[in-house]
C-alpha cells in the first residue's frame, strides 16, 4: 500500500551509477587508500589556500614584500629633503 515494492528509487539510482566491482571484498583497500589520499589532497589544498590568503594582499604581493617596500620609500622621502629625482 505504501512506497515502491522494489525498494526504495534513491538506492536503485545508486546502484545503476555505482559498478558492483567497486563493493566486492577485495576492493576494500583500495577503495580505503584512494579515500585517505583524497583526504590528505583535499586538507593540502585548503590549507595551502589559508596559507596563502594569510600572506599576500589582494593583489598578491606579499605582505611582508608591501611593508618592506613601503618602508624603503618611506625612508627615500624623509632623505631627499631637496626634492631630487632619482
Amino acid at each position: 500500500m505504501y512506497g515502491d515494492p522494489d525498494g526504495s528509487t534513491s538506492v536503485k539510482a545508486i546502484a545503476i551509477a555505482l559498478p558492483k566491482w567497486l563493493f566486492k571484498e577485495d576492493m576494500k583497500p583500495i577503495i580505503y587508500a584512494c579515500i585517505l589520499f583524497a583526504t590528505a589532497f583535499i586538507l593540502l589544498t585548503v590549507g595551502y589556500i589559508a596559507q596563502q590568503d594569510e600572506t599576500t594582499c589582494g593583489d598578491g604581493i606579499s605582505l611582508e614584500s608591501k611593508k618592506n617596500m613601503s618602508d624603503f620609500i618611506a625612508g627615500v622621502m624623509v632623505d631627499n629633503d631637496s626634492n631630487q629625482r632619482l
